[in-house]
């Protein structure tokens, strides 16, 4: 049996990453971001425009829209229409509908902020720009800084500089994932030809995502000043406030041995686990038997009475063999961390699974996920990653 930890890990950009196509799927037009699981998605206003027989983008135009990520094949190619889109303005984005309103499994959603205070700081991206027989690829580079609005152009939101040798035709639509904050928050718009030139040969522009919140976008998020990601709860729940200090939930655990003989240095290890801020997750790993569960009865018991040890706000623990259903983790773990709450009031897992998230983000709480492996795909691609989209 071993032991691995895992640090905290960006936003993942080729699992909302899209191809934006025609409706054919005969032609690649540019690159597109997941923005809602109901099936939002952003990219480019003259990306669509391609795919218009007027030139025009409006509300209704339709273009195809390919999930590179998604786990069904029939989920791959989907048909999308414009939602929303700037009549009055010229800030260069979109948001586009899927017809089914709905996101296939292995498509996660990216977590957008504004680029006001990300000035200096790295990014990544991910797009469908060619390099011989590559086609999909990555770039990095900086955030400059804002520009001013050109003046040929009427924007809403100043134009965000950055510096890159790897955007090229067909990154039009990128997300900008500022790697410090862990937040989209830019779409990448236009790359600048310098003409050979050295002066301002690496320079892009992308569009703010501020301006996604505007009207008619109105997508919801809040933008932080921290690197920490926030959820905004819908205003029909009660304050949220966390469970009182120092409950546990070890209803699921197994029976603490009356015996315990060595393994004081993996004891140890899983103590630096416990003190180290940077991990998040620690995963113990071996075959059936080999006492991942005892041990870690064993490390939470001593936890407790270890008065030199910080004490987690509470500690949870499931036990998915004996209770596979995601619904039902979901629902005792929400009670858990918002004992106050109807877990009915939010029906949606991914609602139930924000809320969770939003709490454990306000304080130390240790969750042991027992068994967790019977969620996990066991072969293939995919192999490690969990079947629930969800739970993910």
């Amino acid at each position: 049996m071993n032991r691995a930890t895992s640090r905290h890990q960006l936003q993942n950009l080729l699992k909302f990453t899209v191809k934006i196509c025609d409706i054919t799927f005969n032609k690649i037009l540019g690159t597109g971001f997941v923005v809602s699981r109901q099936g939002k998605i952003v990219t480019c206003a003259h990306v669509v425009r391609k795919a218009s027989e007027t030139g025009k983008v409006a509300e209704g135009l339709e273009v195809g829209v390919y999930f590179p990520k998604a786990t069904n094949p029939e989920s791959k190619k989907l048909i999308a229409t414009v939602a929303a889109c700037f009549q009055d303005y010229d800030d260069d984005v979109v948001l586009l509908q899927l017809e089914n309103s709905y996101l296939a499994d292995g498509i996660e959603v990216a977590i957008l902020g504004t680029a006001e205070e990300s000035a200096g700081h790295p990014f990544q991206s991910f797009g469908y720009r060619r390099l011989e027989n590559y086609l999909g690829l990555p770039a990095k580079g900086v955030i400059v800084n804002f520009a001013e609005r050109p003046f040929n152009s009427e924007l809403q939101a100043e134009p965000v500089m950055l510096s890159s040798q790897n955007i090229d035709g067909g990154m039009s639509g990128a997300a900008v994932l500022d790697i410090e904050r862990d937040l989209v928050v830019g779409i990448v718009a236009q790359t600048w030809d310098s003409a050979g030139r050295m002066s301002d040969r690496d320079t892009n522009f992308a569009v703010d995502c501020l301006v996604l919140t505007f009207e008619p976008m109105h997508l919801d998020f809040q933008a932080m000043s921290s690197e920490r990601r926030s959820f905004l709860p819908p205003p029909n729940l009660p304050a949220m406030t966390p469970g009182s200090s120092g409950s546990n939930n070890l209803d699921n655990a197994p029976p603490p041995l009356e015996e315990w003989v060595g393994r004081k240095d993996f004891l140890n290890d899983l103590d630096g686990d416990w003190l180290d801020p940077d991990t998040s997750i620690v995963g113990l790993i071996g075959f059936g038997g080999e006492g991942k569960s005892s041990i870690t009865r064993r490390w939470l018991d001593e936890l407790r009475q270890n008065p030199e040890l910080p004490q987690p706000k509470g500690i949870f623990w499931w036990a998915f063999y004996e209770q596979p259903r995601v619904d039902e983790f979901f629902e005792a773990a929400l009670k858990f961390v918002l004992p106050e709450i109807d877990p009915l009031a939010l029906r949606s897992p991914n609602l139930k699974a924000q809320v969770i998230l939003s709490m454990l983000r306000s304080d130390r709480y240790l969750f042991v996920l027992d068994g967790i492996e019977i969620l996990q795909h066991q072969d293939g691609d995919d192999y490690g990653l969990f079947t629930n989209p969800d739970l993910r």
